[in-house]
């Protein structure tokens, strides 16, 4: 699954170039390995924001033309949704966010390597892989070098990609995050 969060900020932020960049790599790879033809993908792609900025509405048509919208009750859990909320002062954050990286790469060593692979490919869907790659997202510049800095005190090479870095650099960051350099 891609799941685009937060895409009216993102595009407010100027990650439009990025995002297509993203989306038409998973489209070629999604269709070089699976032979998928149009409407036929089997990923799933979700794109959740606020609002949902005429630039964007014009990637969806682009790259999911079957796309459908869901409009949704904000303060209603759909029943098929497991949604955990951990409340935490402002000054554990850091802290929390260790715990959770820590349970998260403990349950990723115990994994086979393979059990990934086997679950996605008999289910027909993605691949999930073992790299233990991660996204965490901010909500503003200087909560991305805040956390950046403490993964990188915590022996994690992390990327800060924010909207006042310059695209090639951005698109440097998002290539090496890909191939897990």
């Amino acid at each position: 699954a891609v799941v685009i969060d937060e895409v009216d900020t993102m595009f407010d932020e100027s990650f439009a170039p990025q995002l297509k960049k993203i989306l038409a790599v998973v489209e070629a790879a999604t269709a070089a390995k699976f032979n998928a033809v149009e409407d036929a993908s089997p990923v799933q792609y979700v794109a959740v924001g606020a609002t949902h900025p005429p630039e964007a509405r014009k990637i969806y048509k682009e790259f999911f033309p079957a796309a459908k919208e869901i409009e949704t009750d904000l303060h209603r859990v759909p029943p098929t949704l497991t949604q955990r909320f951990i409340t935490v002062k402002a000054q554990d954050k850091i802290t929390e966010l260790r715990v959770i990286i820590d349970k998260l790469a403990a349950e990723l060593q115990a994994r086979p390597a393979t059990a990934n692979h086997a679950a996605g490919a008999a289910a027909g869907g993605p691949v999930e892989d073992n790299s233990g790659r991660a996204v965490i997202f901010t909500n503003t510049i200087d909560s991305c070098r805040f956390v950046a800095h403490f993964l990188e005190e915590a022996g994690f090479d992390p990327a800060c990609v924010h909207g006042d870095i310059p695209p090639d650099r951005r698109d440097a960051e998002f290539n090496k995050f890909r191939h897990l350099e």
